[in-house]
């Protein structure tokens, strides 16, 4: 009898942890969530997550998708880990180290059961280096950077590969169905069949908004509808962008139902974010608008690091705006410490846990931040307080614009507050919700205003590949470089920054290993030095 207590307390224990549920969209641009203020693409089941939830506006990434995933699954800043600077390659051998434990290994350490769906992204030359390999139960997506949206195909230089993989197989029995539907079912499937006497924690890493197979498709499933339903956005290929950020939105709502039919929901986190900025033009250009920010992926300015970042727990406080420093690297320590566990030894981590300031609604410990210390690149960065500090000479600078559609010109529909309302979402959060709680149009319209940056006016253009200095406190929009006026400050940032450098484990030039080439694996990206006993 004792041992049959011990059992039902155990289950009770764990059906009681809260699932997690971690949303991560690809190249999405600060400016392309209703909730930030622009008009033109309408998200309401995205901005029905913020309103009711939890809004972190200052959030910042790594300013490239690896960089920001391994800080996120290891909660170090990817100097620690080789992986600052540049993105993976297709094909290049430089995975994650094994040395440093995952999100989801810690995770299965505390009985939760662990889904990967959609991008990996950081390395896969052997099993032991793949999401399975890493910690997740299951994974149905893709090894490299982005794929196809019909054909799942990678090209990059001569290499053309498949890469849509179930566990550590290829899968073929989608082909030629758009990809962001497949993933969804695939996420409707594990909430369908999840065991709710079991905690979940369910990545769903969505290739939407980023370029597909050849770095520049951006397909849809209909353009002349497409055309349509946009046809006051002047560009065609934005029209795509809006479209596929529509159908985002869209997903993330049959995920929210589906947790809602499941009874899931009551006992669920949610966290939704972007990887980095939007990539408006130049290498994998997605026409995504950062505006008003400066830059775009690819530069440490806030344009390709500061991102939508989005919680929601029937739990948490409810319509709240966060402007507390938070960074990509934090959520490692606060999921596991919302799961039900710590870290054994925080100081050889970055990661800052924010679980009581969510729950309890007061401001994080982070007053600084590392953003980048990247020689090969030369790109370096640190906010401390109220300054930031940038040198980023990447290309010269080149992705450095402020660039973008403003998303609020006269041919811009307004904004259907009824929508947003009457979303999906949003009716089911209202089941979670006080009278005093439920969102109403006013109730959006003053929240909606707290988050709109594009009341600055200022726009001064200029370059940071020497060394810039802000105030982000009088400028969060990075408008005027104040570095001659404050050279004591500067060297401080300086100083800190070099603090760093005792722990930086090079990236080195990425490289492509040759042997790699899917014309080796019947035209698959695959495990290429595991299937050459090689690992």
């Amino acid at each position: 009898m004792k041992i049959l207590i011990l059992f039902f307390l155990f289950k009770s224990a764990l059906s009681s942890r809260l699932n997690i549920i971690l949303i991560l969209a690809d190249d999405l641009g600060w400016n392309d969530v209703s909730f930030h203020g622009a008009n033109q693409i309408f998200t309401p089941n995205i901005d029905s997550l913020a309103y009711n939830g939890i809004v972190l506006n200052q959030f910042y990434t790594q300013s490239a998708c690896s960089p920001s995933r391994a800080a996120l699954l290891t909660g170090k800043y990817p100097i620690r880990t080789g992986f600052q600077g540049y993105p993976l390659l297709g094909g290049e051998n430089h995975p994650l180290p094994l040395t440093s434990p995952t999100l989801p290994e810690e995770l299965k350490k505390l009985n939760y059961k662990t889904h990967l769906v959609g991008k990996w992204h950081l390395g896969s030359p052997c099993l032991k280096n793949t999401p399975i390999g890493r910690g997740f139960d299951t994974f149905f997506g893709y090894y490299n950077g982005f794929i196809g949206y019909f054909d799942y195909k990678m090209a990059q230089n001569d290499f053309l590969g498949y890469d849509l993989h179930k566990n550590n197989e290829t899968f073929y029995d989608a082909t030629n169905r758009y990809i962001l539907d497949v993933l969804n079912e695939k996420v409707i499937e594990i909430i369908e069949n999840h065991n709710e006497n079991e905690p979940l924690f369910l990545m769903i890493s969505h290739l939407a908004p980023h370029v597909g197979e050849n770095g520049t498709e951006l397909p849809v499933k209909n353009q002349t509808e497409v055309n349509n339903k946009f046809n006051f956005i002047e560009d065609e290929e934005r029209r795509r962008y809006a479209d596929i950020v529509q159908t985002l939105d869209s997903t993330i709502s049959d995920t929210i139902v589906a947790l809602n039919r499941r009874n899931l929901l009551e006992n669920s986190i949610i966290f939704f974010l972007s990887d980095n900025g939007g990539q408006t033009y130049g290498m994998h250009a997605n026409k995504a608008s950062n505006w008003p920010l400066k830059g775009q992926k690819f530069t440490i300015l806030n344009g390709g690091i500061r991102v939508p970042c989005i919680i929601y727990s029937p739990k948490l406080p409810k319509s709240i705006i966060k402007h507390d420093l938070v960074h990509i690297v934090d959520l490692f320590s606060t999921i596991i410490n919302i799961a039900g566990g710590e870290l054994n030894d925080s100081s050889s981590f970055d990661s800052i846990n924010i679980k009581k300031n969510l729950f309890e609604n007061t401001q994080s410990s982070r007053k600084e931040l590392l953003l980048e210390l990247d020689d090969h690149m030369d790109v370096f960065g640190f906010i401390s307080g109220d300054y930031k500090l940038v040198k980023d000479n990447y290309l010269g600078g080149f992705y450095q614009n402020r660039s973008g559609e403003t998303g609020r010109g006269v041919n811009d529909p307004d904004y259907d507050l009824k929508s947003v309302l009457n979303s999906p979402v949003n009716k089911i959060l209202e089941r979670f919700s006080t009278k005093n709680e439920i969102l109403t149009e006013n109730k959006i319209k003053e929240i909606r205003n707290k988050l709109d940056l594009g009341i600055f006016s200022n726009t001064n253009e200029f370059n940071c590949s020497k060394t810039c200095l802000f105030n982000l406190k009088d400028d969060p929009l990075e408008t005027t470089n104040i570095i001659d006026d404050f050279e004591e400050i500067s060297n401080d940032l300086w100083r800190k920054i070099n603090d760093f450098k005792q722990f930086v484990v090079p990236r080195g030039v990425p490289k492509v290993d040759f042997e790699s080439n899917p014309a080796f694996f019947n035209g698959t990206w695959s495990l290429w030095l595991e299937n050459k006993g090689k690992c």
